[in-house]
């Protein structure tokens, strides 16, 4: 076998970045724009020792669930994964998503994953884009990254993303055409970004300059209470799941009105908001300045007393404020991508909590922290949301309680 050799091939599977899984001999095949259940005729692209990558050239027998993509740059663009496939369809194949990763890269076999929480958008959902720069290119240029992780796409329209985002794109191109080369050259990125309300907005943000963004520049509604959020803070993409959201967590943490929240990794004080009338009191840790000072606005705003806001790393914090804790004691972890740090879960094994929720956007790493968080709490539920429908990602909701 060589590349450019085309073979015939039966998906029986999808990979978590949205490739079939078809297997010939004792290599497994990954193959571009080929879904469950599909024949195809398939150009080998790349070999590995176990494994060969190609792209689908022909589509012989089509699954009954393959949908026509609504965006002209699918299958270029690397941000969408599953267009091709009916909406209902994406769900059952994330659910298995997670049940695989959860098992083959978490030891955790015996887990029931619950059906995915749909979007009630699938498409137009996203509130939220950023451009990256090309660097290399003699001619200034924007976009999005293409699926080889390298090439950039300029784009015209993101139809997963907000109408006024889309709207706001032309302005945006006639301001960045009109740059000098010098101001150009310093950019480092673009990000247009949407409230629940008000148009959409964008921010040019040069290298080496930390952006402090505009204090409280959106809002986002969320069970008819305000959210404030600037240009770089984190905030959920997705609006219009997040009463959906919401409404979960309260049904996993049950509280009773006598516990203590520990909110961790609590960004603009999303969670602690929304939760604090349900609390004795909340301890609210974060490490970035600009969204410490978003939450403090959004505890003032909301007219909120019983939240502490501290600021710095979680890890550090947390062992600063260990003798406050007074049981019973619950946690919302919401780490970044990257999971929460090895002596944060090593706090949560060894102090005495009585349920936990972990909010994550990356299985693998879920799956790395729930096992070691096993240590000290019992998985009970494992709830997958569509915060991001036609991508490979996927949020999920794990709720953790004392042995």
């Amino acid at each position: 076998m060589r590349p450019g050799e085309v073979l015939e091939l039966t998906v029986d599977s999808l990979a978590y970045g949205g490739e079939g899984i078809a297997r010939k001999g004792s290599l497994v095949f990954f193959v571009e724009n080929a879904l469950r259940g599909e024949k195809v005729r398939a150009r080998v692209k790349s070999l590995r020792k176990k494994f060969v990558r190609a792209e689908t050239v022909e589509i012989v027998e089509p699954s009954p669930d393959r949908a026509e993509p609504f965006c002209k740059y699918f299958g270029t663009c690397g941000g969408c994964a599953f267009q091709h496939l009916e909406y209902s369809k994406q769900l059952l194949e994330k659910q298995a998503m997670v049940r695989d990763i959860l098992k083959h890269l978490g030891g955790l076999h015996k887990l029931e994953v619950e059906p995915v929480i749909p979007s009630p958008k699938p498409a137009h959902y996203r509130n939220h884009i950023t451009f990256n720069i090309d660097e290399g290119s003699r001619n200034f240029r924007y976009g999005f990254i293409a699926k080889d992780n390298h090439t950039l796409i300029e784009i015209d329209e993101c139809p997963i993303s907000d109408s006024r985002i889309n709207f706001a794109l032309p302005a945006l191109r006639e301001r960045v055409g009109k740059l000098p080369p010098t101001q150009k050259s310093r950019l480092k990125k673009i990000i247009v970004r949407v409230g629940s309300e008000g148009k959409a907005r964008y921010e040019l943000v040069n290298k080496g300059t930390p952006s402090a963004g505009s204090e409280n520049s959106f809002v986002g509604w969320v069970e008819g209470v305000p959210i404030y959020f600037s240009m770089e803070s984190f905030f959920q993409t997705n609006f219009f799941i997040l009463p959906r959201m919401i409404q979960l967590m309260r049904e996993m943490l049950r509280p009773a009105g006598e516990e203590m929240l520990l909110d961790l990794y609590s960004g603009v004080g999303f969670f602690s908001v929304l939760f604090a009338k349900s609390y004795r009191s909340v301890l609210a840790i974060e490490e970035g300045r600009q969204a410490v000072g978003d939450a403090k606005a959004n505890l003032e705003t909301n007219k909120i007393g019983n939240v502490r806001t501290f600021s710095g790393k979680v890890e550090m914090v947390l062992r600063n404020i260990r003798s406050q804790l007074k049981p019973p004691v619950h946690v919302i972890l919401d780490p970044p991508r990257i999971g929460a740090a090895k002596q944060v879960i090593d706090f949560l094994c060894y102090v005495p909590i009585q349920r936990l929720v972990y909010v994550s956007c990356e299985p693998s790493i879920l799956a790395r922290d729930i096992r070691q968080l096993s240590r000290g709490l019992k998985i009970k539920r494992v709830v997958p949301l569509d915060m991001f429908p036609q991508t490979k990602h996927i949020e999920t909701l794990v709720l953790m309680e004392s042995h």
